[in-house]
């Protein structure tokens, strides 16, 4: 009877026949399973949530990422702080994960109180020379980038999240997403394994057939779709996309958009990321079904700017010029 040898991780990754999927061990076995949690959720960087989770100081948000859990809270100062969800006494839980608010954070074990600084504050009958201050809660490593909270469980954090940092500030910053508020929430739990629902997440294959009402904002040539096959009137389309996408971009520029694709996937990243501004179909207004602008209420100082590019137009049409200015673009650019 012969013996079933398991690979070792490394030469199961490294077996992957270029063009295909990786190999159906890396999906189902238990040990690597296991060392995702350990090297993707334990030592990278996760986003947990965003600062509208806790608006106000008291606020709490608990997150379990794999066996680890964080707790992240408005101190009383409007600072965002991330700690171990661990009571530092006999390593209980402090909170369940989910929303509320507190005063303080007691443990419902034994009643150690945090303040929301993460010292110790109250534990009672430890003796006269218990001391308090080598008790405070484990911070966690934690970077708000726009209004996007991340967080870190390893003792050394990628650096490299820097890069997200720099590229993505000054792309968020004109829609102030500070100031914004949750307006609804909801809970998805996919029953399933987590690298197929990353994978079936970022291509757009099957968008056309599972997704028409997503597909209606997009335009087709918008996907990365290749060219090799397409028929003469799908090549003119791409070209005429691509042209059309190539003059966009160039008169976003010039206003001051933010636009070029940036990709941090490959080589030594640990922090992976890809921004990009695209068109949006149909009326090019915003991401909704429809393509038309769901609220007239614009983030940040964009309806500064939509005031600016209708005065202008008013401009050109008093010199009889005839110069279209995409008044609905901007609002679109919330997406």
């Amino acid at each position: 009877m012969s013996e079933f040898v398991l690979k070792p991780l490394g030469e199961l990754v490294r077996s992957r026949e270029p063009g295909c999927g990786l190999p159906g061990e890396v999906f189902s076995r238990q040990d690597v399973f296991e060392t995702d949690i350990d090297i993707f959720f334990h030592k990278h960087w996760i986003m947990v949530g965003v600062t509208a989770d806790v608006p106000e100081p008291g606020d709490v948000s608990v997150v379990d990422i794999g066996k680890a859990s964080v707790i992240i809270v408005r101190d009383d100062d409007e600072n965002i702080r991330a700690y171990r969800n661990v009571c530092r006494h006999r390593g209980a839980r402090l909170k369940e994960a989910g929303k509320s608010t507190v005063g303080m954070l007691v443990c419902p074990y034994h009643q150690w109180t945090y303040d929301l600084d993460g010292s110790l504050r109250h534990a009672k009958h430890m003796g006269k020379d218990f001391d308090a201050t080598c008790r405070n809660l484990r911070p966690v490593h934690l970077k708000v980038v726009g209004t996007h909270v991340f967080v870190c469980f390893a003792d050394e954090p990628p650096a490299d999240i820097a890069t997200l940092e720099e590229t993505m500030s000054p792309r968020f910053a004109p829609y102030e997403l500070q100031n914004t508020k949750i307006a609804f929430e909801s809970e998805i739990i996919e029953d399933g394994n987590w690298k197929l629902v990353m994978e079936n997440n970022r291509e757009c294959y099957h968008c056309e057939a599972g997704h028409p009402e997503l597909t209606m904002s997009f335009i087709p040539e918008s996907t990365s779709s290749s060219a090799d096959g397409m028929d003469e009137e799908g090549r003119k389309a791409l070209d005429a996309y691509n042209r059309l996408n190539a003059d966009t971009q160039a008169n976003w520029e010039s206003e001051g958009w933010l636009c070029t694709a940036v990709e941090e996937l490959s080589g030594d990243v640990a922090t992976h990321f890809r921004t990009e501004r695209l068109m949006i179909g149909g009326h090019g207004e915003s991401q909704t079904i429809d393509t038309k602008v769901a609220c007239q209420k614009l983030l940040g100082n964009l309806i500064a700017l939509v005031f600016i590019s209708i005065a202008l137009v008013q401009i050109e049409q008093q010199r009889a010029v005839i110069r279209p200015v995409k008044v609905g673009t901007l609002e679109g650019r919330q997406q």
